[in-house]
């Protein structure tokens, strides 16, 4: 919405209920601000806020096969959980973004962001040593209020050149973050024998008995130099180096502190060459620093943070412009990265480096004036190397990496309905490892959608009203929450929404 020529407002909210497959639902809402000032020519402020209010989630089973099968589920839309077992949360970003002309080809840009995220209520449910006829045991983690919360910002001071076809831009950066976690204090809550199918009918505890929190804390810089290179015609070039300082302490109670420090050198080069106005190739290689997440529901170290880790890619390949607005796109790739999994203790750990080398592929543009698409696919081929005092039971494949992917998308503009379009998506989804030994796979899945979006006005007002039909030939399959743990993927479901633009 214009204030005037040098500020402008936009507010957006959104409010959602969803009613998940497995029983489960869901109700949120989400506001977010954003305002662009230009108190002069060459300056721009742009502050922006958003929350998510998260309630009455209620938490979804896992299930922990006994054995090296796959699990059974309970039938679609019977949820087993208990009713009072909601996940709740608020979250919080805000920040803004400053841009200037500070000289004559100088720029400057400033980003400051801040992320809280407040956990009223977590529960997780777990069917384990799940028989084949479905029988097990029911056990429910309460979590209590946990916090967490980061502070990042980031300086780019940009000097361009042009040197008559070609542009040569200069980068220096810093960048800071500061981020806290707190972890731990759960209760586990054994409800005894159960079944798939059968409903916890426990009544609510009148009070928790949570554990000490335990805290991590992050603190990082990185000052770095890049440059990117463009001749008209001819090609691109670019490259980065970067050194980061990166401190981790991780307090759990009863232990000693536990710190982690890393501060390698961290460069990335890309390149580009026109063959011709239609044919380009390209190659790369980076090298990254990365937090790993935390430790699955069914591990020893349950939610525990994982260490940094070092990552580096490798990739080329080509694009080619086939007319009428279609590009192809064809590469090669080689990733390396850390692998964890568990141990013999069932402790979610490194055991090992994975590889994962294969090609993909994309197709992309308008056939014609009402038709466009979107098609790719990946084919990978992930190896792992277990470290020298892992199990002997690691197997040879990464835990959740399928096999291929295959996407298509169409979406038609129909000439008989003013703004009204129609779309079509398919995707197959290889054979993909569900343990770290590889005993147990998950099958290939294949999924259709189909689905149509209006545009209109409403009371003046520009509308678009979005209908779905997701899994049209229910293909239910399963989805990992961790190795040997499983969740019940969504069967055919029905989904739409209606925007407005005030």
């Amino acid at each position: 919405m214009p204030i005037n020529p040098a500020l402008t407002i936009g507010y957006g909210l959104l409010g959602s209920h969803v009613e998940y497959p497995d029983g489960s639902d869901n109700w949120n809402h989400t506001q977010s601000v954003v305002v662009r000032w230009k108190p002069a020519a060459d300056i721009e402020v742009v502050p922006f806020w958003a929350t998510t209010n998260n309630y009455n989630d209620e938490a979804t089973i896992i299930y922990v096969p006994a054995g090296r099968y796959l699990p059974r589920f309970a039938k679609a839309r019977h949820y087993e959980g208990a009713s009072w077992g909601d996940y709740r949360y608020v979250a919080l970003n805000t920040g803004a973004l400053v841009s200037a002309n500070v000289s004559r080809n100088w720029t400057l840009r400033i980003g400051a962001f801040r992320s809280v995220h407040d956990l009223h209520t977590s529960f997780t449910n777990v069917l384990a040593n799940e028989q084949p006829d479905g029988s097990g045991e029911r056990l429910l983690f309460a979590d209590p209020p946990l916090r967490a919360w980061s502070s990042s910002g980031e300086f780019r001071l940009s000097h361009s050149m042009t040197e008559g076809p070609r542009l040569h831009v200069l980068h220096l950066s810093a960048r800071f973050r500061s981020a806290r976690r707190e972890f731990g204090g759960s209760q586990l809550i054994d409800l005894g024998a159960g079944r798939v199918g059968e409903r916890i009918s426990d009544p609510k505890p009148e009070r928790f008995d949570f554990g000490e929190v335990s805290h991590d804390r992050v603190k990082q810089a990185t000052f770095g130099f890049a440059y990117d290179g463009r001749w008209k015609h001819v090609g691109e070039f670019s490259f980065g180096i970067s050194k980061p300082r990166f401190r981790k302490e991780t307090l759990v109670p009863g232990l000693a502190e536990a710190v982690t420090r890393a501060s390698p050198w961290l460069y990335n080069a890309t390149a580009a060459v026109e063959l011709s106005r239609s044919l380009a190739v390209y190659g790369g290689y980076a090298r990254g620093l990365e937090e790993s997440g935390t430790a699955p529901p069914n591990a020893a170290n349950r939610n525990q943070p994982l260490s940094a880790i070092l990552t580096q890619q490798k990739d080329a390949g080509m694009r080619a412009r086939l007319g009428n607005g279609v590009t192809a796109v064809v590469g090669l790739f080689d990733l390396r990265r850390p692998y964890f999994g568990f141990d013999t203790g069932n402790l979610f750990k490194q055991i090992g480096t994975v590889r994962s080398r294969g090609v993909e592929f994309s197709i992309t543009g308008s056939l014609t004036d009402r038709l466009d698409i979107v098609a790719g696919g990946m084919l990978l081929d992930p190896k792992v190397s277990a470290a020298n005092e892992a199990d002997a039971t690691i197997g040879s494949k990464p835990v959740g990496l399928m096999s291929h992917l295959l996407i298509g998308n169409v979406n038609w503009k129909t000439p008989f309905v003013r703004g009204l379009e129609l779309d079509l998506a398919l995707s197959h989804r290889g054979r993909t490892p569900a343990t770290t030994d590889n005993f147990v796979t998950i099958p290939p899945r294949a999924r259709l959608d189909i689905g149509t979006h209006c545009r209109f006005d409403l009371a003046r007002r520009s509308a678009t009203l979005r209908l779905q039909l997701t899994n049209v030939f229910d293909k239910a399959g399963y989805g990992l929450a961790g190795s040997g743990a499983y969740l019940s993927n969504p069967g055919r479901s029905v989904q739409g929404y209606l925007t407005i633009d005030l």
